[in-house]
């Protein structure tokens, strides 16, 4: 354990190799679900990095609850 935050930024998946491109086949919605056990497991922040996109993003947020106080939230 730590009193430090975990900051996690996961891929999107395994790549693949597609005429050249990276290609990551994983949904938003597999994203969100899979990212879900890293806020059970302590994640203060979590992320997103090769192969997510705005709607990865987004299903993450709308798949887990804030377990503090969110930006522009106010105090009290």
């Amino acid at each position: 354990a730590t009193r430090l935050p975990v900051w996690m930024k996961p891929n999107a998946g395994l790549p693949r190799l597609v005429e050249g491109q990276a290609v990551y086949d994983t949904t938003p919605e597999a994203f969100a679900s899979a990212c879900a056990g890293l806020v059970q497991a302590g994640a203060d922040f979590i992320g997103g990095c090769c192969g997510t996109t705005p709607e990865h993003i987004r299903a993450l947020c709308q798949a887990i609850k804030p377990r503090r106080g969110t930006a522009g939230e106010e105090a009290g």
